[in-house]
């Protein structure tokens, strides 16, 4: 019975959220920045999914609550917290895989050819801006296209739909710090992508793999 409050709680803090995301660092603005993934972690976990899947969430909320706070050694947290997350995401989805379906349908092929051109492409972009993270930045992004590859290769679309929607955010959020600039207004504009896409790929895969609040 707990699931609903906890989901609709989870998607209000989520939404909420948008108003702050401009705001000054603060420990206040780091809780609401990782509670709504850290509710759909305990989402998952009252409706009963697996371990994989809950561990996955409870690190991105501890990569949120990182990434809330300003400087590199936040950003390495974060960013390590994320890669584990991925990894987490590996190893729930790798029991689903089933590599031959990446070929058995056009849009998986284009996919699977897109995640093959544009992750190494944006490694190479982000190598110079990044200085002295562009390592951990493309160990990152070889972890995250691992994730998007096993993803594909899952038979339920929604659970790349999600994949596509965290390489979005990533990607928007490599271009706000290492290329634009929070300052800036595409800056201000990507932030509000970022978290869109973020949240919405979180909720997308735990609703995938949980399901949907029992009646």
């Amino acid at each position: 019975m707990l699931e609903v409050p906890v989901l609709v709680l989870s998607l209000l803090l989520g939404l909420v959220y948008f108003r702050f995301l401009g705001n000054r660092a603060s420990h206040g603005r780091a809780a609401l920045k990782a509670a709504p993934v850290l509710l759909l972690a305990v989402y998952a976990a009252i409706a009963g999914g697996p371990t994989w899947l809950v561990m996955a969430l409870f690190l991105g909320a501890l990569g949120d609550l990182c990434l809330a706070y300003d400087g590199a050694r936040a950003f390495i947290a974060g960013l390590v917290s994320f890669l584990l997350s991925h990894i987490a995401y590996v190893a729930l989805f790798w029991p689903m895989a089933e590599p031959s379906l990446i070929l058995g349908e056009a849009w998986r092929i284009g996919s699977a050819a897109a995640l093959a051109i544009l992750v190494p492409a944006l490694i190479l972009v982000l190598w110079r801006p990044a200085g002295p993270l562009a390592m951990p930045v493309a160990i990152y992004g070889l972890v995250i296209g691992a994730m998007g590859f096993t993803a594909l290769s899952v038979a339920d679309a929604a659970i790349f739909v999600g994949a596509a929607l965290f390489l979005s955010s990533d990607t928007a959020l490599a271009a706000e710090k290492f290329l634009v600039g929070a300052a800036a207004t595409p800056g201000r504009l990507l932030r509000n992508f970022v978290w869109a896409t973020y949240y919405s790929a979180q909720l997308v895969f735990t609703l995938a793999v949980a399901g949907l609040p029992s009646a």
